[in-house]
């Protein structure tokens, strides 16, 4: 396209320059614009006003960019060079497979405690020895004709026939043999041999017939125990106080000997008799005061309390908590009434009447009342002198007693 020819500026303060030459024509310095080297003229796109430059209305035409080589077709890998390029693959997986080896063996070591040892500066160098070992393995010979003793035990004799039967043991092997034993008589107590057994040649079956219980009472309990263990039954000891009785030994058998041997029986075996006053224990209903060092006729007594009634009756009740064996102590009116006076005294056990006393004097009588498997006491005091507007009941040194280990549940 040709440069623009513009007019010229107005004028300044100083002189006015020459015009500029046309598009081609040389400057006053000698100098004229030409196309640049190695590219022919432009379009030539010529302005309204002003002559064409050097260029004309004609049109360069590029020339087409030169086409790639093409890439030569590569020859047909020849025998040498296929065993070359196996050699490469296998030296790569070689390369891998020991890199693996190498991983699996350090993760190894680090686990089952190489790596501590190596942390700590205890690293050993532990070689392994293969050692061939020969093991012995029966041939296998099939199902048909083998058999395994089953266990049997506490079954009927006709249910273990059958369970021998189903298990392949020949019936004609069985016999049976008969022993007293506790339980359900007909029971299979013994067998031989023992369930597991392969193949047996011959079979046992001892049979329990009915047992009675032994006379053990009066014998130690170790003695007892041994008794009764070997015929089969399971023995429950209760430790209990019974005044008289030698501590450790059997004192009662439930149920009783001569009877039907059940599989589980009860010995109760003498202890070490405990103390308690009653006075001491928490009570349930009512309130009592325990006094100590109580005088009566001369007589003094550890401890002491008493129970009034008026016109009607008062009740105390105690928790024994079945661990009291026996109640003992004495009894009396209060020696400090000087009008004559009456009152009956009666124990209850959970509800049912186990005791009464009617007194008429301050002189202190003994009581004793079995309390065994007692869970409530109550003791009611009744004024049974009409007379009378109340009556004081009196209790002196008034004790539970049990066996040192049931007394420990007193509340």
């Amino acid at each position: 396209m040709s440069a623009p020819q513009f007019p010229p500026g107005p004028a300044g303060p100083g002189p006015v320059g020459p015009p500029n030459p046309p598009w081609g024509a040389p400057d006053q310095y000698g100098r004229a614009d030409t196309p640049s080297p190695g590219y022919p003229p432009g379009p030539g796109a010529v302005a309204p006003g002003y002559p064409p430059g050097p260029g004309g209305p004609a049109s360069a035409v590029f020339p087409p960019p030169a086409a790639k080589p093409a890439k030569a077709p590569k020859a047909p890998l020849t025998a040498a060079g296929r065993a070359r390029r196996r050699r490469r693959v296998g030296i790569v997986l070689g390369v891998g497979a020991a890199l693996f080896a190498v991983g699996a063996l350090t993760g190894y070591a680090f686990t089952s405690g190489w790596g501590a040892a190596n942390r700590a500066g205890n690293a050993t160098l532990l070689h392994t020895q293969v050692e061939e070992v020969l093991i012995s393995v029966p041939e296998f010979g099939g199902l048909e004709g083998a058999a395994v003793m089953p266990d049997v035990r506490g079954l009927s004799q006709d249910e273990a026939m059958q369970v021998l039967v189903d298990a392949g043991v020949p019936e004609q092997i069985v016999t049976t043999a008969e022993r007293s034993a506790a339980g359900e008589p007909g029971t299979v107590i013994q067998q031989s041999p023992v369930f597991g057994s392969p193949n047996p040649a011959t079979v046992l079956l001892v049979i329990s017939t009915e047992a009675t219980v032994p006379e053990v009472v009066g014998r130690s309990a170790q003695s007892g125990v041994d008794a009764l263990q070997g015929m089969g039954a399971r023995v429950i000891q209760e430790k209990v106080f019974v005044p008289g009785a030698t501590v450790g030994f059997i004192t009662e058998t439930i149920p009783a000997a001569g009877t039907r041997l059940p599989e589980t029986i009860t010995f109760r075996i003498a202890d070490t008799p405990v103390e308690r006053v009653l006075a001491e224990v928490s009570t349930v209903v009512g309130y009592v005061s325990n006094y100590s060092d109580v005088v009566v006729d001369g007589v003094t007594y550890a401890s002491g309390f008493q129970v009034g009634a008026g016109s009607e009756p008062t009740q105390i009740a105690w928790n024994l908590n079945n661990a009291a064996t026996l109640l003992r102590g004495k009894l009396g009116l209060d020696p400090d009434q000087t009008e004559e006076q009456s009152a009956r005294i009666e124990f209850f056990a959970d509800g049912e009447l186990i005791h009464t006393q009617d007194i008429t004097t301050a002189t202190p009588t003994d009581f004793e009342i079995d309390v065994s498997g007692v869970g409530t006491l109550m003791l009611v005091v009744t004024n049974t002198r009409e007379e009378s507007y109340s009556v004081r009941a009196a209790f002196y040194d008034a004790t539970l007693v049990g066996s040192y280990t049931q007394m420990g549940l007193l509340p």
